[in-house]
Parts: structure tokens; C-alpha cells; sequence
């Protein structure tokens, strides 16, 4: 399937005459030349709005190859893990634009994938993107995600429930592909670990509780990040053994470096409401919102299997918001339609496709004229809004 998905694409893509002017003039393709190539490279780098811009480099005339990823297991097996197509145009090769979307060569091929995988039932397989032009295809139950789940409960840090400490608080992770659809983005789902996204196009991480920003360490990403952050935490555990033997005998020195992490950041949260210290500018401070919080500090401060859950349903909530915002703003939100949406209005072949808002019913309304057939009725109009079919409003 995935080759012949990529050759189909290929085809489109490159053509028989190899790339067209219209699509090396939206990407970063390498030409054979070095001289041209070299020039080229210089041009991504110095790239101000795709920062992650890097050059497509030369394929052989058949295109992208499929090939299965094999590694040797503990039990002396040879084992199959996964299936990659690459390399793939991606966004990280667009020219002087951030491609979203059905925009992303890589993500279109990738749909195409998934609709004939599951034409063919293979349902119990993801295709995701990986690296900078790479498409993965792995079971559903092999990802970052549950290799990090499954490391933990090997090493015995995954954490002790009872005392309030989730799968993952004794872990840090670093990844550069923290994106919808990354191949880093799985391992939020351990909802106790703290996930350093380390991307250099920082605005394509999703708001998460669990995903942090190196920012407060270094202006570097990737391995410069992470070793800044690995740095801190080094320093963190050598102060703490200079007052103590054993200062971590009731949780690690991962843990107690992360929670002293949380006070400061609450600390500094707090001391904005308070007005002690100059607002974030993208932060936003009501009445309605300083009394969910005075509610939220005080119940969670409290005793109470409760009040667990509470810190539960509060930590999910704010992910589920982060993920609806990063879908919305890589518009991969389907569309949905009131209920009924897809009965009378359907009949209509003028209308306007969606839900209806307010302003557009009344301003539907405020154009209706009399028919002087009807008495009182409203003129009939080839077109309804949402579910509301305006051509059948009687008076």
C-alpha cells in the first residue's frame, strides 16, 4: 500500500519532467548543483518565518522507497516495528511559510495512506509523520508513548498512585517532534511525565500541562535544549546532596525537582494576580476567573479522595482545550453540523454549507419579503441556515 500510495504521489509530484517551477518555488529542492545547493542552504537557514526550513534533498528517479524498520529484541528475535516511506516533502521544506493542513505534501500522502490501509481493514494501524521528511506506519500499540510507559514500569519509576505521584512524575522527556501528529506527541499521554519540547518552530507545540518550553533555560532547541535542561537538574541534585546524604528518601530527585518547578511557576502566576509583579501579556485576569481559582487552590489544598479526582479532571480539562486548539489552528477540525444538519437543508442546492450564526439568521430575516400568493409567509429562498430552514418560517 505504501508504495503504491508514494509512486501515485510521486507521479503527481514530480512528473515526468521532474519538479515544476511552481513547486521549487514553494520549496527548498536541491538541484545536484553544490554551488546551487550550497546557496540554497543558506537561504532556509536565513528562513524568518519557517525557522525548522531545511533543503529536499535529491531523490532517485522512482521517488520515495518504503522499507520496514527491524531491530533485535531481548529474546535474540529479529522483529519488524515499523514501516517508513521517505523522503517525503514536508513543511520543513516550504518556502517563507508555515504549511498547515492539506498545504503539507506530507500530511496529504499520509491521508491517502489511511484511507486505503483502511479500505484494506488495517485499522489497528497508525501513520504518522516523522523526522524532517519521513512517514511512519506503526501498530496502534507501538508509539514513544507506550515505550515510555513500558521503560518506567521496568526501571520501577513509574511512580506510586497512593501517594499521589502519577505514572511518569519521576521522568523527563525531551523531543524535537512535540506537534499534532508528531511522533513525540504519544508520550504526553503518560499523564505524569513532563515533556520538554525542544522543536526549533516553537509555535506548532500544543498547550499542554505536561509540556513545557526549555525557554527558562536556554533560547537553544534540540540537543543544545536539552543538555541546558539536564544541566539544571544536575546542579539542582548537587545541591541538594550538599545539605543532606539522603535528601530524596521520600521521592527522587527527578520528582522533587519538577514540583520545585510547579511552586515557582505558582509563585509567579500568583504574584501577577496579585498585582506584585508585571502581568505576561498574554495573560487574562477576571473576577469570573480569580474565583475558579480561589475555589481550585482552596479544594486542592484540601483532604479528600475527591479532591484527587478534582486534580484529575482539572489536568485533563486543560489538555483537552490545548489539543482542540492546536487541531483548530492546524485545521484538522471536521466539520460539524447541528443536529438534523444533514436532512432538509441537504435538499437545498444554494445554501450556505455550516451552522448558521446569529447575525446571519437575522440578517436572512431582515431581507425576507411578503409573497403576495401566501398572505403572510415569508418568501421562499433557495438556501437554510444550520438546521433552521428559513423558507418554511410562517408568520
Amino acid at each position: 500500500i505504501c508504495e503504491d500510495e508514494t509512486r501515485e504521489w510521486w507521479c503527481e509530484v514530480d512528473g515526468a519532467e521532474g519538479f515544476t517551477e511552481k513547486i521549487r518555488s514553494r520549496f527548498y529542492i536541491a538541484t545536484g548543483d553544490r554551488a546551487a545547493d550550497s546557496k540554497l542552504k543558506e537561504e532556509a537557514r536565513a528562513d524568518a518565518i519557517n525557522s525548522e526550513a531545511s533543503i529536499y534533498a535529491l531523490v532517485q528517479p522512482s521517488g520515495p522507497t518504503a522499507s520496514a524498520r527491524k531491530c533485535v529484541a531481548g529474546d535474540g528475535e529479529l522483529y519488524v516495528t515499523a514501516c517508513n516511506v521517505s523522503p517525503i516533502l514536508s513543511f520543513r521544506h516550504a518556502r517563507g511559510v508555515v504549511l498547515q493542513g492539506d498545504d503539507d505534501p506530507r500530511l496529504m500522502l499520509i491521508k491517502r495512506i489511511k484511507e486505503k490501509m483502511e479500505q484494506n481493514g488495517l485499522v489497528r494501524y497508525v501513520v504518522s509523520p516523522g523526522g524532517r521528511g519521513t512517514i511512519d506506519i506503526n501498530h496502534h500499540l507501538v508509539n514513544k508513548g507506550d515505550a515510555v510507559m513500558w521503560l518506567l514500569r521496568k526501571l520501577g519509576a513509574e511512580g506510586v498512585r497512593q501517594r499521589g505521584e502519577p505514572l511518569g512524575a519521576n521522568a523527563v522527556f525531551f523531543g524535537d517532534e512535540v506537534v499534532l501528529n508528531g511522533n513525540d506527541l504519544p508520550v504526553t499521554d503518560v499523564h505524569g511525565i513532563l515533556v520538554f519540547a525542544v522543536n526549533e518552530l516553537v509555535n506548532r507545540v500544543p498547550f499542554a500541562a505536561g509540556i513545557e518550553l526549555p525557554t527558562k533555560f536556554t533560547e537553544d532547541s534540540g540537543p543544545e535544549a536539552t543538555d541546558a535542561v539536564l544541566t539544571d537538574i544536575a546542579i539542582y541534585a548537587e545541591s541538594c546532596l550538599r545539605t543532606s546524604a539522603e535528601p530524596w528518601a521520600e521521592n527522587t530527585a527527578i520528582s522533587a525537582w519538577r514540583a520545585q518547578r510547579l511552586k515557582d511557576r505558582m509563585e509567579d502566576k500568583c504574584l501577577q494576580v496579585l498585582g506584585r509583579k508585571a502581568r505576561d501579556p498574554r495573560s487574562r485576569f477576571t473576577f469570573r476567573r480569580l474565583q475558579a481559582m480561589a475555589a481550585a487552590v482552596t479544594a486542592l489544598t484540601r483532604e479528600g479522595a475527591g479532591f484527587d479526582e478534582l486534580a484529575e479532571r482539572i489536568y485533563d480539562s486543560v489538555n483537552h482545550i490545548g489539543m482542540v486548539d492546536a487541531r483548530a489552528r492546524e485545521h484538522q477540525i471536521d466539520e460539524i453540523h447541528a443536529q438534523g444538519g444533514a436532512g432538509t437543508w441537504q435538499r437545498h442546492r444554494n445554501m450556505a454549507v455550516g451552522d448558521g450564526r446569529e447575525d446571519q439568521l437575522m440578517l436572512e430575516l431582515g431581507h425576507a419579503t411578503l409573497s403576495s400568493r401566501s398572505g403572510r409567509r415569508y418568501s421562499r429562498r433557495g438556501s437554510t441556515l444550520g438546521c433552521i430552514d428559513t423558507s418554511e418560517i410562517m408568520s
